[in-house]
């Protein structure tokens, strides 16, 4: 049986974007370590006047890292994921380049 917890690094290979009038969302969805097949691997939220994960990043019900950032933060991440290859999302919420 295996565990509905992501396994970190996870390589990720597309992103999908909300952008609302004072919330945005990225949910990206990767390659887990070991893993094979794409599944959800975190969702970033911008601009949440009151984010769930205050002072650190969580996992989520689903096994997934839930990160809350400044919504200032948004086009640094967004220009990123655009081009960038190779990017790697760490269990801490670090998104780096391999």
């Amino acid at each position: 049986m295996s565990s509905t917890l992501v396994n970190y690094p996870a390589r990720i290979k597309s992103y999908q974007v909300t952008i609302a009038r004072d919330k945005s969302e990225i949910h990206l969805e990767g390659i887990e370590e070991g893993g094979s097949k794409p599944q959800t691997v975190g969702r970033m939220v911008f601009g949440d006047p009151d984010p769930i994960g205050k002072d650190a990043d969580f996992i989520t019900r689903g096994g997934f890292l839930l990160m809350d950032r400044p919504l200032e933060l948004l086009p640094a991440v967004l220009e990123l994921l655009r081009h960038e290859k190779n990017l790697v999302l760490q269990e801490n919420g670090t998104i780096s380049t391999a």
